[in-house]
């Protein structure tokens, strides 16, 4: 039984499909001209996005530089600890393989 309204229902949207090509107009693309003042409206639109998407990525530029710049000087401080540790654990790794030669 369920099969059966399976392919009830697969016909149905074909049929339906068919109805759909068969209207009028369905295939007919109209081109329509744009006058002038529309075309001022979409140029004042497209020159105002471009000028907000200008902004935005230079003020993300600006948080990307902050953000890099702090992470940077973190990682040149934490350097600077782990040299002062160098020289022990040099000395302690030779201790440690002193026995192995």
């Amino acid at each position: 039984m369920s099969l059966n309204r399976s392919i009830l229902n697969t016909n149905c949207r074909l049929d339906y499909l068919d109805i759909i090509m068969r209207l009028p107009e369905v295939f007919n693309i109209e081109k329509k001209d744009i006058d002038e003042k529309e075309w001022s409206e979409i140029k004042t639109v497209i020159e105002k996005a471009k000028e907000a998407y200008l902004l935005f990525r230079e003020t993300e530029g600006k948080v990307l530089e902050t953000d890099l710049t702090k992470r940077i000087n973190a990682i040149s401080k934490l350097l600077k600890s782990i040299e002062k540790l160098e020289p022990a654990r040099i000395a302690n790794v030779k201790k440690e393989t002193d026995g192995f030669s």
